[in-house]
């Protein structure tokens, strides 16, 4: 529902810069997904709440792949900067131990990896705060992996910096202007 929200606004807007906003809820509790998801799992997940698990995630990759497209047929999409990332890092409960019907999904322990970090979501450590982030910019970033720490606040100033907002004052900004870790010498038109 919200990639088709988000596809429809994009079709209607006019060429005009424009910020969409798109919170995807997956992966999220509780994880139960419908069967023609569950029926793209690789046959080498066995566990059922792994099946689950992965139809979530890539139930969760199919929007994006529509948003991007609605970007592609809307000739903007060299001309967008696109960012993807989380606000908490994976979650290794136990699925049905939360106040939904307990025959609404299956039960067993996430399949989450935050791989060597510590903690899970919910926790300050790292596996609880720390996320990947993919951001593409066609034409103006360049692809590469970058170890350097951003935050989630750091969005906000960066994007109102890329597009030349000048605030009436000083905002007090929690974030950290990105413009130069992604560009990396590269100029905005």
């Amino acid at each position: 529902m919200l990639a088709t929200e988000a596809v429809n606004w994009i079709a209607e807007r006019r060429k005009k810069p424009f910020f969409l906003y798109v919170p995807l809820t997956a992966v999220h509790l509780p994880i139960n997904e419908p069967q023609p998801w569950l029926d793209k799992v690789p046959k080498s997940i066995t566990s059922e709440i792994g099946r689950y698990y992965a139809a979530c995630v890539m139930h969760l990759d199919a929007p994006v792949g529509r948003i991007l497209t609605a970007l592609e047929d809307k000739g903007v999409r060299k001309n967008t900067l696109v960012v993807f990332t989380s606000d908490n890092g994976g979650s290794t409960t136990t699925n049905n131990t939360q106040s939904y019907p307990p025959d609404d999904s299956p039960s067993g322990r996430l399949t989450a990896n935050n791989c060597m970090l510590r903690g899970q979501k919910g926790n300050v450590y790292e596996g609880g705060t720390r996320v990947p982030t993919l951001v593409s910019w066609p034409g103006k970033i360049a692809a590469r992996q970058d170890p350097t720490p951003v935050f989630i606040a750091d969005w906000m100033p960066t994007f109102c910096q890329l597009v030349g907002f000048e605030p009436y004052g000083d905002l007090h900004w929690d974030g950290t202007v990105l413009s130069g870790l992604l560009l990396r010498g590269a100029r905005i038109s």
